[in-house]
């Protein structure tokens, strides 16, 4: 689709913005709920990242590890929880 937005297709043009829109409410979502670093993942990615304005693009970094990290630390993270519950709760 990506190759078919870059030789201006109209169909996949429009479809590449809305998918470029769709990100930039994320971002901009995840930056008035105060996130500190935003990170695009993914197979689109890259490829999305020059349909997006300046302004979204200043703001996206680097991941600093892979997907699958990101999973194991947030099942940590639930994990934890969960456990300081259940010992609160007796």
């Amino acid at each position: 689709m990506l190759q078919y937005a870059s030789a201006r297709d109209p169909l996949a043009v429009t479809l590449v913005q809305e998918a470029a829109e769709a990100a930039v409410a994320i971002v901009n979502r995840l930056t008035h709920a105060g996130a500190s670093a935003i990170s695009l993942v993914g197979g689109l990615a890259q490829p999305l990242m020059p349909w997006l304005p300046p302004r979204i693009r200043d703001l996206i970094t680097e991941p600093q590890s892979d997907a699958l990290d990101g999973s194991i630390l947030m099942a940590r993270r639930a994990f934890f929880r969960l456990d300081s519950v259940r010992l609160r709760a007796g």
